[in-house]
This record gives C-alpha cells, structure tokens and sequence, in this order.
C-alpha cells in the first residue's frame, strides 16, 4: 500500500465525519489485501453512549458479514481522532491488523467533559492477563496522527488553534 492509499482511505473517514458536525468523528475500515474500503462509521453518541465512529462501523461490518466474522487481521481502521478506550478495547478484542488516528487524545481534552483520559496506546500496552505466558489478544500497530490538520478541519475549535 502507498502514501496515497492511507490519504484516500483517511479522507474516506473524513468524509464520514462529516455526516455528525457536532462529533464528527469519522472511521473508515479498510480490508488492506484488495485495498478496499469495506465500510465507514460516524459518532452517534448522543442517540448510544457506545456508538462511536470506530464502534459504528465495526457493528455495521459485522453485521453485513454475519453470521461469519471479517478477518481483522488483514483490516486497518482509519478514524478521525484518536480511539478512546472503549473504541481501542473494542478494535484490540477484534484483532484488527493497524489502527490509524488523525487528531490526538490530549488535543480534545480541553472542548470534553467527563472523558477517560487513557490514550490508546496506554490500553494497548496492558494487553494480557498478568502472570500468562502470552497475551489473549493480538496487538495492533497504533500510527497517528495522521492527515492531522486535514482532520482538525471538522472541529472548528481544533482548527483555530
């Protein structure tokens, strides 16, 4: 895969983003084998707690392949901002190959109220059960940010900056 695809495949979570201008947290997944995006995601927390940009498409991917499951590890997820802790659980649990962030963690903390301030590579690195031989979950490479000031774009706040 190119620079050129990563752009394509993060401005297709850019586009997504788009859809919520309030949280327009955005998320493409990409199945890295035929370079083809197999779905995308918007925030839709104000209607689910739970139904970020990441969440919302991994469901809506699991869903058009059920009852069979994706293989995640040939998959890159592509997100507007960087995964919180529950949307990174949720991508580890899955296996996903790569994830790939645009804006960064502490650069929402000052416009959140009430988030969890864990980074994703923070939840990446307490992978495993203390004292096993191995860890239960595959990792995954975490990059980001990338495409950053294109990304910033959707928050207004952000790109004032």
């Amino acid at each position: 895969m190119t620079q050129e695809d990563y752009e394509r495949w993060m401005r297709v979570a850019i586009e997504a983003g788009r859809a919520n201008p309030i949280n327009p947290y955005g998320c493409s997944i990409v199945d890295i084998t035929r370079g083809e995006v197999l779905e995308t995601g918007v925030n839709h927390a104000n209607e689910d707690p739970t139904n970020h940009g990441e969440t919302d498409a991994i469901r809506k991917l699991i869903a058009k392949t059920s009852p069979n499951l994706p293989n995640f590890r040939n998959l890159i997820l592509f997100t507007t901002g960087e995964p919180c802790c529950m949307c990174m659980a949720y991508i580890l649990y899955c296996g996903f190959k790569e994830v790939i962030y645009g804006v960064s963690f502490p650069d929402f903390l000052p416009y959140w109220s009430g988030s969890i301030n864990l980074r994703c590579r923070e939840v990446l690195a307490r992978i495993g059960t203390p004292g096993a031989a191995e860890p239960q979950l595959p990792g995954c490479i975490v990059t980001g940010p990338f495409l950053e000031e294109e990304c910033k774009q959707l928050w207004p706040a952000l790109s004032k900056k």
